[in-house]
């Protein structure tokens, strides 16, 4: 689940609104600055200036990590080593959840569902744009968590129908797309 209790991001007005388990909001946020602040601070990786975000129960700003380990996050602008090739990408960000076995089961179910089967051997910086924004949509994926925040249905582009359901599927989703959704008032 995620909980936004009266969240103030910079540029936003206070957000209140609860996402619980296999359910989905698309809040539309224009300014691509105010959804990154906004995302940013669903996701523990930027400050917010009053209010609370709680994930699947646990409060970020007491235990930002405990919180942090039920939720992935896919940022707008994917954060990628383009020399790390697919396979070294998705281990590195594994070994940096502390996790140790599974890998390579998990790292072949994320690939099929974000649509990379096969391109495991490929550099990131050969990737097109939509290969790593469904790259970044599998990081955030690979531990399984139980919510998500995406900026933007970008990752979801060309994968086919039932994508989105099965990546929904008992995880709270949380999506800030520029053009879609229930619109967020912005401040000036």
């Amino acid at each position: 689940m995620i909980e936004l209790r009266d969240l103030k991001v910079r540029g936003l007005a206070p957000l209140t609104l609860t996402v619980p388990a296999g359910e989905r909001r698309v809040l539309g946020v224009k300014s691509p600055s105010a959804r990154e602040r906004l995302l940013d601070a669903v996701a523990g990786a930027g400050p917010w200036l009053s209010g609370g975000v709680r994930i699947c129960g646990v409060d970020m700003a007491q235990r930002p990590l405990v919180a942090r380990g039920h939720l992935g996050y896919c940022p707008g602008r994917p954060c990628l080593d383009p020399a790390m090739t697919v396979r070294e990408t998705l281990a590195f960000w594994w070994r940096a959840r502390e996790m140790e076995k599974g890998l390579a089961a998990r790292m072949d179910k994320v690939l099929e569902l974000c649509g990379l089967t096969g391109r495991k051997a490929v550099r990131v910086g050969r990737l097109e744009a939509a290969d790593q924004a469904r790259l970044c949509l599998a990081r955030a994926l690979l531990h399984d968590p139980e919510a998500l925040v995406m900026d933007g249905l970008a990752p979801l582009n060309g994968l086919g129908g039932g994508v989105l359901e099965k990546i929904n599927q008992g995880r709270a989703l949380l999506i800030a797309a520029a053009d879609q959704g229930e619109p967020v008032e912005e401040e000036p």
